[in-house]
């Protein structure tokens, strides 16, 4: 009896170690689990810091194409008009 009792408490120690053992790889499996998923959700936010720089940079510079069209537009209408007034002075002074 007493050697059956040693017998049944080599065999719980030991699948209590191999519980053990098995609980150990899973928290360090969770752990890396963890760490890897920190890693990619600061990858993530990374990413999307650099978006929002790009956008931003997306949206002046198209900001400073409509401005630099409307200022050439408004260069081009006032050589048209130069060029208007210049083509009735001619005009004018060949009339003289």
């Amino acid at each position: 009896m007493v050697e059956a009792k040693k017998e049944v408490t080599i065999i719980l120690a030991a699948q209590l170690k191999d519980a053990s053992d098995n609980l150990s790889k899973v928290v360090i499996g969770v752990v890396a689990a963890e760490t890897t998923n920190e890693k990619y959700e600061s990858m993530l936010n990374d990413a999307k810091h650099e978006n929002d720089v790009l956008m931003n940079t997306i949206r002046q510079s198209k900001n400073e194409i409509e401005n630099s069209k409307a200022e050439w537009e408004k260069k081009e209408l006032h050589l048209v008009n130069c060029v208007k007034d210049q083509t009735k002075r001619t005009l004018l002074w060949k009339k003289k």
